[in-house]
């Protein structure tokens, strides 16, 4: 075909949907003639490989909670001190997911699941060979560079194999691997710590990362997609106004949390003379409650579109065909998704209140607990509409898109929680925690905004830039017969 007929065939694939939207397209034709899509049982082999690999990385976070006074002990460190390894194990949360994702686009998601298990297991082990507070706090970084990989790839995985109308579903089943690190991590943690000493935290992790590997490379698919990605994705991305709303709406909710995960060991251990073990046992009601959290907002907004779909068809003409049918669900649908995220409007504000104000009054234990676990519902009905969200607005970009929101709201959620134990003292559970709980009802603003005006931001920036993206992927068609990005 002319190069020019090419170009212009391809620039009028681009329409509302997102951006880079005709990428899917393209990418779709070849992945259907060179391959079979995944059947149903695959699919669900696939999708339990990455949410076992999504464990580790909040697992790894978690597990260490129940032993910071321990650690502050052991090394003669301050609280600040101790707090910076939490800030460290942030920062790469947040800077490793975007690195990861945009290998995987480039050289195939399965060989970065692999790679990263490698760099998480080599980093463990030199956690337990630490001197001093600071070697820790290195260590820790690298750790978490190879253990939170998995929460963009398996985005990226979602997006190469599940249709849009199952994707909240699948990231729902996807996020349940990682919510049982929250939920698992810190009770072992504690008790760990408790019996065997902090080290002892750091053996079980490289275990269980051999384990894993283990897992991984007898178990991923060496399946191929066309390449999704250019050198400018990032950059291009970032000016898209939709990724940003949603980010800074997710990076309010972490940068809150992490006012309150670092504190809970030292508030139940001074206010309630909690141990190691009792202390991990606390972080049990924040675990359920975003593992609840998760499926419910996962199936909430699936049913929000499969009841758009139903109105879309009914109203669609018999003569439609399936594939403009399809364009109407997928153009309308996008930003309904968000509706999902209405409980978490009510239940983040209302879990601080319940949590900040029984520490402040010194209650009973079970009445913060049960703050803990409103929040931690409300947390996951945010996270996961918005998340599925990036992946439905950015076809064929999906695991750029969620690396850039999780690493904006981990880099900020390194810096709350450094000095997350002096505001504390300062301003007291009761104030602090009442005034994160009215910025997040201010924080709600940001979602309703993007439903109302999400839809029209993204096709001007569809037209803005479709030309550098179709100039990129008009290359790559007639110069590359294939490419690749396994999972």
């Amino acid at each position: 075909m002319n190069p020019k007929m090419e170009n212009e065939r391809m620039t009028s694939d681009v329409n509302h949907d997102g951006p880079f939207s005709m990428i899917e397209k393209k990418n779709s034709e070849k992945v259907i003639s060179n391959r079979e899509s995944p059947s149903e049982k695959r699919t669900s082999i696939i999708i339990f490989v990455i949410a076992m690999a999504s464990f580790i990385g909040p697992l790894e976070s978690m597990i260490y909670m129940p032993g910071l006074l321990s650690i502050a002990n052991y090394f003669h460190a301050s609280h600040s001190a101790v707090n910076a390894s939490i800030s460290s194990f942030m920062i790469f949360m947040g800077i490793s997911p975007l690195i990861w994702a945009t290998l995987s686009e480039k050289y195939g998601r399965r060989k970065m699941f692999l790679l990263s298990s490698m760099i998480n297991i080599v980093a463990s082990f030199l956690c337990i060979c630490s001197s001093n507070i600071w070697m820790l706090v290195v260590f820790r970084g690298l750790q978490s560079g190879g253990a939170n990989a998995a929460h963009t790839l398996g985005a990226g995985v979602i997006s190469d194999i599940i249709p849009i109308e199952q994707r909240g579903r699948a990231y729902a089943l996807f996020s349940l691997g990682g919510l049982l690190g929250p939920i698992v991590g810190p009770s072992i943690g504690g008790i760990l710590s408790e019996v065997y000493g902090w080290q002892s935290i750091f053996y079980f992790l490289t275990l269980l990362g051999i384990v894993q590997l283990y897992f991984k490379k007898n178990n991923t698919s060496h399946h191929t997609q066309t390449n999704q990605l250019s050198s400018h994705t990032i950059l291009l991305l970032l000016q898209s106004p939709t990724v940003w709303i949603i980010s800074l709406f997710n990076t309010t909710i972490y940068s809150s949390l992490y006012f309150l995960n670092p504190t809970i060991t030292h508030t139940f251990q001074t206010l309630y003379g909690f141990n190691e073990w009792q202390v991990g046992l606390c972080y049990l009601p924040f675990g359920i409650g975003l593992m609840i959290g998760s499926i419910f907002s996962g199936w909430y907004s699936d049913r929000i579109l499969g009841k758009l779909e139903t109105d879309v068809t009914s109203s669609s003409s018999s003569t439609t065909t399936d594939d403009i049918k399809n364009d109407n669900i997928l153009s309308s649908s996008v930003e309904s998704r968000l509706l999902a995220t209405i409980p978490s409007f009510l239940c983040i504000p209302a879990g601080f209140l319940v949590y900040g104000l029984t520490v402040e009054c010194n209650t009973i234990f079970y009445a913060p607990l049960i703050g803990l676990f409103i929040f931690a519902f409300g947390q996951m009905s945010a996270f996961t509409p918005t998340t599925v969200y990036l992946v439905d607005s950015n076809p064929g970009l999906s695991a750029t898109a969620v690396g850039i929101s999780h690493s904006i709201r981990c880099l900020t959620a390194s810096i709350t929680t450094f000095y997350s134990n002096q505001v504390l003292d300062v301003l007291g559970p009761g104030t602090l925690f009442t005034g994160l709980a009215f910025l997040n009802m201010m924080n709600c603003l940001l979602v309703l905004i993007c439903i109302k005006y999400g839809e029209s931001w993204r096709h001007s920036f569809d037209i803005k830039h479709k030309s550098t993206f179709v100039n990129d992927q008009l290359i790559k068609h007639l110069t590359e017969s294939s490419s690749s990005i396994r999972y």
